[in-house]
């Protein structure tokens, strides 16, 4: 139980919740939203939210391409 305490009140815990599709089934691959990958992007490169710039990019669709994704 402490343990349990301790990892939720420590600003390292980070809980991101990821939106599944509701046709997709067990095991099967789905498309992340934008949001959800750039949350991945985020917490993989850099261990924190995604920036502001980052955020833009995501709303404005501009992690769906290859060049976005680069960029």
């Amino acid at each position: 139980r402490y343990t349990l305490q301790a990892i939720l009140a420590s600003p390292r815990f980070a809980f991101r919740l990821e939106e599944v599709p509701a046709t997709a089934r067990a095991g099967q691959s789905y498309r992340l939203s934008d949001q959800d990958l750039a949350s991945r992007l985020s917490f993989f490169l850099w261990g924190t939210v995604p920036d502001a710039e980052l955020v833009k990019a995501a709303t404005s669709g501009g992690l769906k391409t290859t060049a976005g994704l680069e960029r």
